[in-house]
């Protein structure tokens, strides 16, 4: 029986936090835009044998959708346990089928392009489908020269890094008017500053997490994922941006254990911190800009 793949568990995990009322359910239609920038730094084993590879890499997208929750039915989801500033759970595997939650989505045509200017220069964002815009602007994969991947794009200089941020839809498009945002993202830019001191965790014993920089007046998310063939757990906690956070036992406890031998994406560990600016648009309810540093390890939770 194969894992159930770490997004879905993740997924769930938001969703439970929807239907639990940390978020209000949405009603009517809504009419929402976004622009993400994303700098994601992880270790990642390409080559089986081989040292992981360190990799950041730099990502920039966006979207604008209208939702119509009109006939809306939040997903079924587990319970959850808060422990202080944490959100846990675990839910037997596999998943059992959804029911459609009645949402109508329609993507809105924001312009043939998303312009965005930082501190190393201008990029453009094109449409790849209707409403949806994506470019990776920096960084990437660099593979060792005796194992070369046919196809897979060279390492981009580094782009998201500190500074102001602007972005604009030019003239607009056929649903969503022409709009500006810009953002700061202060220097120095967020690291998570152990994050190959505890490659094997120990669910009874917590685990301390130390970073630095970020802006400070937004909280750091902390998010931990664990799946087996018949059980999966996650946990996300967010806290202030002070440098250091013990995730104690007693949420870790919650969690399953690793398998032995298990596939490394089975299990992780991720720590970020986020920047956000909103903007305005004819067209839209609600858009906002938002610029996440962020670095993921693959653990082992026993």
């Amino acid at each position: 029986m194969r894992t159930q793949p770490i997004g879905i568990i993740a997924f769930v995990l938001s969703s439970a936090v929807l239907a639990l009322g940390q978020v209000a359910p949405p009603t009517g239609i809504q009419r929402n835009g976004a622009v993400s920038l994303l700098r994601s730094e992880s270790k990642i084993a390409v080559i089986p044998g081989t040292p992981p590879i360190d990799s950041t890499t730099d990502n920039a997208s966006g979207g604008f959708v209208s939702s119509d929750y009109t006939n809306y039915t939040p997903p079924a989801t587990p319970p959850l346990t808060t422990i202080g500033p944490c959100i846990v759970y675990t839910v037997s595997l596999p998943l059992p089928p959804q029911a459609p939650t009645g949402v109508v989505t329609t993507f809105l045509d924001g312009g043939p392009v998303i312009n965005l200017n930082g501190p190393n220069g201008t990029k453009q964002l094109p449409q790849i489908q209707s409403g949806v815009y994506f470019l990776q602007v920096g960084g990437g994969i660099a593979i060792p020269t005796p194992f070369p991947i046919p196809g897979l794009p060279g390492v981009l200089p580094p782009y998201l890094d500190p500074g102001t941020y602007t972005v604009d839809n030019g003239g607009g498009g056929a649903d969503v008017g022409p709009f500006t945002a810009t953002l700061n993202v202060p220097s120095p830019g967020f690291v998570w500053t152990n994050a190959d001191a505890n490659p094997t965790i120990t669910l009874s014993a917590g685990v301390d997490l130390q970073w630095s920089g970020g802006d400070p007046a937004t909280p750091v998310n902390i998010q931990g994922v664990v799946s087996t063939p018949t059980q999966a757990g996650a946990f996300t906690c967010s806290v202030p941006n002070t440098g250091e956070f013990l995730v104690t036992s007693d949420v870790l406890s919650v969690l399953p254990a690793t398998p032995p031998g298990a596939p490394a994406a089975t299990s992780s560990l991720t720590v970020s911190n986020s920047s956000f600016a909103n903007f305005s648009a004819s067209g839209l309810d609600l858009g906002i800009l938002t610029y996440e540093s962020g670095s993921t390890r693959l653990v082992v939770y026993q």
